[in-house]
């Protein structure tokens, strides 16, 4: 299991919140960051990151397609 820091920044707040994901692979980290995207309409995009820092920045646009 690998230990991912997640910040999504949200449309109703100036500032990201922070949660956590345990997960086996940056693949399944990436999975749970769209299903928070797809639950929570304010949110615009999700920044993963790992010590080593950020490892992926996913949109809300790419979820949601117009």
């Amino acid at each position: 299991m690998q230990f991912f820091s997640c910040f999504t920044k949200d449309a109703r707040h100036e500032t990201p919140t922070l949660w956590f994901i345990f997960a086996a692979d940056l693949d399944r980290a990436r999975e749970l960051a769209k299903r928070e995207l797809m639950e929570d309409k304010g949110a615009i995009a999700v920044d993963i990151c790992e010590a080593d820092g950020r490892l992926l920045w996913t949109e809300a646009a790419q979820v949601h397609p117009a």
